[in-house]
């Protein structure tokens, strides 16, 4: 039927399909475009959630916060003989010793592994004085040389990461004077157990202490009215804390940066 104004203003019946056809297109666009962005959501919504879990699980522990961060550590390696005599405390009836300690690095590379570096370093000397007799400078002693060590992951919990690997130490030691210079090498397979301090909030801390196997090697030459003597000796065995205060006084303080 052709379209034509009827009197009044009213449209015809033309006019009026028309129209519902109009309406009948748009709402079938609104519809199309309803259910087009309700599929996106549900298709983006899982990858959404997954990416946030992954997110949460890649932080569930305190280790896997410090993966590919670097570690500062300090730890003991072991004691060295000084010079009697010379220092009011250290006589020929007690031991005279000094504690050689390492500055070092960690690294771990991925979740697994990580590398460890470092410098064993000490330096010291003094002198005496007294009222009634004449003064006298000590022995300067001079310890030195690297460690070399892996770790790898073992068990990991929230706030304990459990380790294993070799550890390698080189010490030279040069007690000064006429004493004996030492030349020590020890050699490592040890497992360790890293505390960190997330409790506390500072995942980022740690204290370790480490048991195991260790193969010794130790070089001792010395000058003795004028005749130059060299002694070794070797050994393998078990290395470990024995008593609580020894555990305590050879952990290794480590910070994560």
């Amino acid at each position: 039927m052709p379209n034509h104004v009827a009197p009044f203003g009213l449209v015809t019946h033309g006019t009026l399909d028309t129209a519902s056809s109009l309406r009948r297109h748009s709402r079938m666009r609104i519809t199309v475009s309803s259910i087009a962005f309700g599929l996106l959501l549900v298709a983006a919504a899982p990858a959404r959630s997954q990416t946030v879990n992954e997110g949460v699980a890649s932080v569930s522990t305190d280790h896997q916060q410090v993966v590919r961060r670097w570690g500062v550590e300090a730890r003991r390696l072991r004691a060295f003989d000084r010079t009697l005599g010379q220092d009011p405390e250290c006589t020929a009836a007690g031991r005279c010793t000094v504690d050689v300690n390492a500055l070092g690095v960690r690294r771990w590379v991925s979740e697994r592994y990580a590398w460890n570096a470092g410098l064993a370093f000490a330096l010291g000397g003094g002198s005496s004085r007294t009222a009634a007799g004449p003064s006298g400078s000590w022995d300067t002693y001079l310890g030195l040389g690297p460690t070399l060590g892996a770790t790898f992951l073992l068990a990991d919990w929230k706030h304990l990461a459990v380790g294993a690997g070799p550890q390698l130490d080189f010490v030279f030691f040069m007690p000064g004077g006429s004493r004996p210079k030492n030349l020590v090498l020890d050699l490592r397979g040890v497992v360790e157990g890293e505390l960190h301090f997330g409790f506390w909030g500072l995942p980022q801390l740690s204290v370790s202490a480490n048991a195991g196997l260790q193969v010794h090697y130790r070089k001792v030459t010395g000058t003795k009215a004028g005749t130059t003597a060299t002694t070794s000796e070797w050994s393998v065995g078990f290395l470990g804390e024995r008593t609580p205060w020894s555990l305590i006084t050879n952990l290794a303080l480590r910070y994560y940066f």
